[in-house]
């Protein structure tokens, strides 16, 4: 099986970094090389990057329409990441990969 959002079956994480303002998507492929993406967000804490396994989150997102606003809870250490959809009406845990 191939990787997720431009990363491969060898390394299939991808990325988090939550900073002012700022989330960085950026994940890594044998074949297609960095993939960087930057979005607005509401958050104005302490910089963080985590990093998340492509599968799990591309699945979760898979299931929801477009329209949906998503909360992320990053714990302060290596706990499971919370991510939830319409004011907690879909709920999702993820495991981070690594701790930045």
């Amino acid at each position: 099986m191939k990787g997720q959002a431009g990363t491969d079956e060898n390394d299939p994480g991808i990325l988090f970094t939550f900073a002012d303002h700022t989330l960085t998507l950026q994940g890594k492929g044998s074949t297609k090389g960095v993939t960087k993406i930057t979005l607005p967000i509401v958050y104005d804490g302490e910089p963080k990057t985590l990093k998340l396994d492509a599968t799990y989150v591309v699945e979760f997102l898979r299931v929801l329409p477009g329209t949906m606003a998503l909360s992320f809870y990053v714990p302060p250490d290596n706990d499971p990441v919370k991510i939830t959809a319409d004011d907690g009406g879909y709920v999702y845990i993820v495991m981070p990969m690594i701790k930045g």
